[in-house]
């Protein structure tokens, strides 16, 4: 059953996946605003323009999926948030209670905690980082090491995110929106660190 909700939010997801050019993260492009506690909010924006398209039919499913989910985990794991078709473009917005909500749900990947807590979750490490208040200044894998109780967000795909405070470091491949706000420039599995 889960095989079968995950393929199914995955497909999902590849419909609302979408980039804007900056500003209001949140009205514009697809993002993740992550809390401190690994809580998240997530905004997803796409063309749903095809005749095939059904908006009752997509807010059924995803209504749905999340009932079971919640059945299981939880009243309010998971909960649809503001959700309209306007002009061809679908916007959907979701609350997570914690990781393990989203992991469950999205196709991409979440991590919140310690840096050294990512490392023992078996994140690689062999990148490069870029210092978010210089970006001619980079660290790696050795400097990521002795950081490790300084929080950090692990997140895979291409979501522009929010972090719950002021960045410090962000992966190469991604563009600084504002101060605590990082954008990937493609799809990708990256860290950043506040």
């Amino acid at each position: 059953m889960k095989k079968i909700i995950c393929t199914t939010i995955f497909m999902l997801c590849l419909l609302l996946t979408a980039c804007g050019k900056s500003g209001d993260i949140t009205k514009l492009e697809s993002s993740v605003e992550v809390a401190a506690d690994g809580s998240s909010h997530v905004y997803l924006s796409e063309s749903f323009d095809k005749d095939y398209y059904s908006e009752t039919e997509l807010l059924d499913m995803v209504g749905t999926e999340i009932s079971v989910y919640n059945s299981s985990n939880g009243e309010g794991s998971i909960k649809l948030g503001d959700h309209k078709l306007s002009d061809g473009i679908m916007k959907l917005e979701f609350d997570f209670a914690d990781t393990d909500a989203f992991n469950y749900y999205m196709p991409d990947e979440l991590y919140v905690g310690s840096v050294g807590g990512a490392y023992e979750a078996g994140y690689d490490f062999n990148r490069s980082l870029y210092n978010a208040s210089s970006s001619e200044n980079s660290i790696g894998k050795k400097d990521l090491l002795k950081m490790e109780n300084e929080k950090m967000i692990v997140l895979s795909g291409s979501s522009a995110v929010k972090a719950p405070g002021r960045i410090k470091f962000y992966s190469q491949g991604m563009e600084m929106l504002g101060t605590d706000t990082v954008r990937p420039l493609k799809d990708g599995l990256y860290f950043i660190i506040y």
